[in-house]
């Protein structure tokens, strides 16, 4: 999830600022999660989302045959 999401930041045709802005969290902190200096927690991590326009979702795994 976490390179999902950095990848979508740079893909953005936002700033990294204005992302900060509309989710209403410090530029610094997106900055230092794209670049991958700090996590992001799952509620931030859904702030940014909803600026570009992705939903995180948490699913349960796959099962394999025969496990």
């Amino acid at each position: 999830m976490t390179k999902a999401l950095q990848q979508a930041i740079r893909d953005s045709d936002l700033s990294q600022n204005e992302i900060a802005r509309r989710a209403g969290i410090d530029a610094g902190q997106v900055c230092r999660f794209v670049n991958g200096q700090r996590g992001m927690t799952l509620a931030t991590a859904a702030r940014v989302g909803d600026v570009l326009g992705l939903e995180i979702a948490i699913r349960p795994k796959r099962r394999r045959k025969g496990r």
